[in-house]
């Protein structure tokens, strides 16, 4: 995979809009909910990627992500950064 900002463009539109784009999973956006705690963001996307299928690189859900939350905004427990979600299917 060529990582350009047409293919982050393509996967931003399909993460945000997967029913336009006729797939089987949940926006990106619909899957987090806010909370009280940080969730390190290698487990927030490890869980959407397991929503979403082995086709989506983790370099791409950690880059949409940034684009649809903004920058990790805090860290966990352990230091890892992270944001103030949780994930939970709707």
């Amino acid at each position: 995979m060529i990582l350009n900002e047409q293919s982050v463009n393509a996967f931003t539109e399909l993460l945000t809009n997967p029913e336009k784009n006729n797939m089987p999973f949940k926006a990106i956006k619909d899957c987090f909910v806010k909370s009280d705690k940080v969730t390190a963001l290698h487990t927030l996307a490890a869980a959407y990627m397991e929503h979403v299928g082995p086709n989506l690189p983790k370099f791409m859900c950690y880059i949409v992500m940034d684009n649809v939350f903004g920058h990790v905004n805090g860290k966990d427990e352990n230091g890892n950064a992270g944001y103030y979600l949780e994930f939970k299917l709707p």
